[in-house]
């Protein structure tokens, strides 16, 4: 039986929500979130292989944020970054080629183009760019290309279910 306690709702308790996969769970693709990040695959209870790791997982965004004097406590930067705004950090598809319509791309207006790409044209990209925002941008670079490898190492092991596990991942 998993415990999945669904999204926060700031306002209120999250609900917890049970259910079972029972044998249909296997194979999956356990991506582990700690310093960096582990892709295991399991097919069963006893059989798992490391199929790959990345140096990018929880520490880079903890490690960034305390070297710009950001946050220091990693709880408060994942909460900073649900209420952060990454559109005056991050360069967006329609930064680029314009608003919908205008281009044959078929691209949504706001997928992201180029992580930071905005605080590359700032004199001190740091004195404009608010903590939240700087943290969510951030957190969305990592979790993207975590998503991204989990995506593609699923596919080459022909795996359908992927599981995060780490540090923090309970608060997004």
């Amino acid at each position: 039986m998993i415990n999945y306690t669904g999204p926060i709702n700031h306002d209120q308790k999250p609900i917890q929500q049970f259910f079972s996969l029972k044998e249909s769970l296997y194979p999956y693709l356990l991506v582990n979130l700690r310093s960096g990040a582990t892709f295991t695959r399991v097919d069963s209870p006893t059989s798992y292989k490391r199929i790959a790791g990345s140096s990018i997982g929880s520490n880079v965004f903890v490690g960034i944020l305390r070297l710009l004097n950001i946050f220091n406590d990693p709880t408060s930067a994942i909460t900073g970054a649900l209420d952060g705004d990454d559109s005056e950090i991050n360069l967006s598809v329609g930064d680029i080629y314009g608003k919908a319509g205008e281009s044959s791309l078929n691209l949504p207006d706001d997928m992201i183009a180029s992580s930071f790409a905005k605080c590359s044209n700032m004199n001190d990209a740091k004195a404009d760019a608010k903590p939240n925002d700087i943290s969510r941008a951030l957190l969305t670079m990592l979790s993207v290309n975590t998503l991204m490898l989990s995506s593609m190492i699923a596919k080459i092991e022909k795996i359908q279910n992927v599981i995060w596990i780490g540090n923090h991942i309970d608060i997004l």
